[in-house]
């Protein structure tokens, strides 16, 4: 993974903020871009300068250095005066130049207001910086030290191809090109078939993601916010978990305890490894209600369950008397009524029942008669 570090304008002893608003660049303005860059293992300084205050770009070399990681140099316009001293901080199979850029070097000088004690001390740190700063470019370019104070003596700049003959750059590279070309199949048309475009892109990306896979370098890693607003990671697509790594800025996170932006407390130990994890008071009361919700539902539940066993039972009885019932219908056989009769005649009837016995009567004396 790389980083990228950018000096681009005049180096000067200004620490402050704002300084950059102007051009200037600092020793803090570069430590700031290597912190930011903490997860890279290699540094990629662009360097477009003119140079400036010899100790500030002393200072800037040693921070490079100091990182531990790789550096690749890259003279983009100008490496000049102090800045060349940055420049040459990366091996000089990693010190590159675009095919324009220059690179100067010269005597260090300056002015000084004084008596003539303090303008003789100031010619001799000239003078002591002078032959530092030959021996420097002696020693990373590999070239001979008188020579190089020659060339210091007349103040000489080199194209790309006399830099990189001298030492002083590794190789020199194209500027990158934003080239868009299409070929058609025939002359008679000159119309893309984005179908093919598609499906030729979809084979592409199937591809590299198998490859990705097989690799192991297809994994995604999840995110977490601090309560302090830095974002950590964990390796992988698991959910945070104790026994997992914890990254901040590519590298793990520190031993001790933190707290997430959930409210979550995470114990991490000096190797960046998760040891534990607490839940926020807020998720703790939470589950406190659950639990307490969760307990009068089950006591609801073993209500009606008790009331379902009851009804079961209940159900049973009323079946087996229904059956009861059911045979008893099948069996039964109703008993003959005897005929009843009105006790009592009307008036009418009575009268009926009085002419038809004397029409017998009538009757009978006529046969006897008949007889005589």
């Amino acid at each position: 993974m790389e980083g990228n570090i950018y000096i681009y304008g005049d180096i000067y002893h200004d620490q402050s903020d704002n300084a950059k608003e102007y051009g200037a660049v600092s020793l803090k303005s570069v430590i700031d871009q290597i912190n930011a860059a903490k997860g890279a293992d290699t540094l990629v300084v662009h360097i477009h300068s003119r140079g400036g205050d010899v100790n500030e770009g002393w200072a800037i070399h040693d921070a490079l250095v100091a990182t531990g990681k790789e550096l690749i140099t890259i003279n983009e316009g100008m490496v000049g005066s102090i800045a060349t001293v940055p420049y040459l901080a990366a091996k000089k199979e990693n010190r590159k130049s675009l095919p324009n850029a220059k690179t100067f070097i010269h005597n260090p000088w300056g002015g000084l207001m004084g008596d003539a004690k303090e303008i003789a001390k100031y010619g001799d740190d000239l003078k002591k910086e002078e032959e530092k700063l030959a021996k420097f470019y002696a020693d990373q370019t590999g070239g001979d030290i008188e020579s190089i104070k020659a060339q210091m003596d007349k103040e000489t700049e080199f194209t790309a191809d006399e830099a990189k003959e001298l030492g002083f750059v590794g190789t020199i590279s194209e500027p990158l090109k934003a080239v868009a070309k299409y070929t058609p199949k025939s002359k008679q048309s000159n119309k893309i078939d984005m179908s093919e475009v598609k499906d030729e892109l979809k084979e592409q990306k199937s591809l590299l993601t198998s490859i990705l896979d097989k690799l192991g370098m297809n994994k995604k890693a999840l995110a977490y916010t601090l309560d302090n607003g830095d974002i950590v990671e964990t390796e992988g697509d698991s959910e945070l978990a104790e026994g997992q790594p914890l990254m901040l800025d590519g590298e793990p996170l520190g031993e001790g305890t933190y707290t997430l932006e959930d409210g979550r407390s995470v114990t991490v130990d000096a190797e960046g490894v998760v040891t534990s994890i607490s839940d926020s008071e807020e998720d703790d009361s939470e589950m406190e209600a659950l639990k307490s919700e969760n307990e009068e539902l089950k006591a609801k539940v073993e209500e009606m369950e008790a009331k379902a066993e009851k009804n079961d039972s209940l159900l049973e009885e009323v079946k087996g008397e229904v059956a009861k019932l059911a045979k008893m219908q099948s069996t039964y056989k109703p008993k003959a009524q005897a005929p009843t009769f009105k006790k009592k005649a009307s008036e009418e009837n009575k009268d009926e029942k009085e002419s038809y016995a004397a029409i017998k009567e009538r009757r009978k004396a006529k046969r006897n008669q008949a007889k005589k």
